[in-house]
């Protein structure tokens, strides 16, 4: 399925695509909004407007490096039970 989506100042909007909802999407881009955003939307002038912010979700390398080091040591560990395991079952079915 494909979703229709808008780019307001560099970001992608997903949502109801109606001229209210975007005008809202716009308006709240704003660090001041204008008092056109005011008017149309019916809100007091001094009411506290959303903003957008810039959130960062960058991952430093320490936090790869360790991710890799865990998933590579939780592959160790299952490799070393999957490993005993098929011993049992082998020397089980000699003994039989």
């Amino acid at each position: 399925m494909i979703y229709p989506s808008l780019i307001i100042n560099k970001k992608t909007y997903r949502g109801q695509i109606d001229p209210l909802s975007v005008f809202n999407a716009i308006c709240a881009g704003f660090k001041t909004a204008p008092s056109q955003c005011d008017k149309t939307l019916k809100r007091p002038p001094n009411e506290k407007q959303f903003t957008v912010t810039e959130q960062s979700e960058s991952v430093t390398v320490v936090e790869i490096v360790l991710l890799v080091l865990f998933v590579m040591a939780l592959n160790a560990v299952l490799l070393y039970l999957c490993r005993r395991k098929a011993r049992r079952e082998m020397q089980n079915e000699m003994n039989m």
